[in-house]
């Protein structure tokens, strides 16, 4: 678990402080340095930067460089950073401060990335059972390794019919709901009428119908 962004204070006065001539200087411990001491926090930056100074902050007022846009983790966070490195500040008087976290060796850009409301819409028994006959047709004819990463690209196409074959199915209802609606609209401008709500009552029952056959 980690923690970033502006937090307002900086981790060691000496090392992440700068002041200009005629500022007031602060003394004692800094609360973050209290804060990762009684939980064994730490502030990752610092950790890979021990004798570095890089300043994040320009406060005008008190006429200091900071640096107290950070980022502090629990020990298991600590070997999950790669890279923390300030960027250049542009419209903001702080920097943003980038984290490179390591995923395991999964690359991020491989991965398959789902709304999970789809699978509320799609056919997933469907789905499953075209994923257990893929196995049992393909398991053995090649390394575990090989059919097992054929078998999530099988899956991967699946889903991505699936989800296809969805939105048409829904564009095409979409289609006629609203000519529906309009054509009762239409009526109802030639012919107004509020003794017999009927027509109102129409539409009203297709807009339902409308929103309830959305997607999102």
């Amino acid at each position: 678990m980690f923690l970033q962004g502006d937090i307002n204070c900086v981790s060691s006065e000496e090392m992440d402080r700068l002041r200009m001539q005629g500022a007031v200087r602060s003394t004692g411990v800094s609360p973050l340095a209290k804060i990762c001491t009684e939980f064994g926090w730490k502030d990752i930056w610092r950790m890979q930067n021990p004798e570095a100074r890089k300043y994040s902050c320009w406060n005008k007022t008190s006429r200091t460089l900071s640096r107290i846009d950070t980022c502090i983790g629990n020990p298991q966070s600590w070997d999950k950073i790669s890279q923390i490195p300030y960027l250049t500040r542009c419209l903001s008087d702080h920097a943003a401060i980038e984290i490179n976290i390591i995923t395991g060796g999964l690359p991020l850009e491989g991965l398959l990335k789902i709304n999970a409301h789809w699978f509320t819409l799609i056919d997933n028994g469907g789905i499953l059972k075209s994923l257990v006959e893929y196995f049992r047709n393909n398991w053995g004819t090649a390394s575990d390794q090989m059919v097992w990463e054929a078998g999530k690209a099988f899956l991967r196409g699946e889903l991505i019919r699936a989800i296809k074959r969805k939105k048409r199915e829904f564009r095409s209802r979409e289609e006629e709901l609203r000519k529906n609606c309009l054509k009762t609209e239409e009526q109802q401008v030639r012919n107004p009428t509020e003794e017999d709500p009927c027509i109102l009552w129409t539409i009203s029952d297709l807009v339902d119908c409308f929103n309830d056959q959305r997607l999102f």
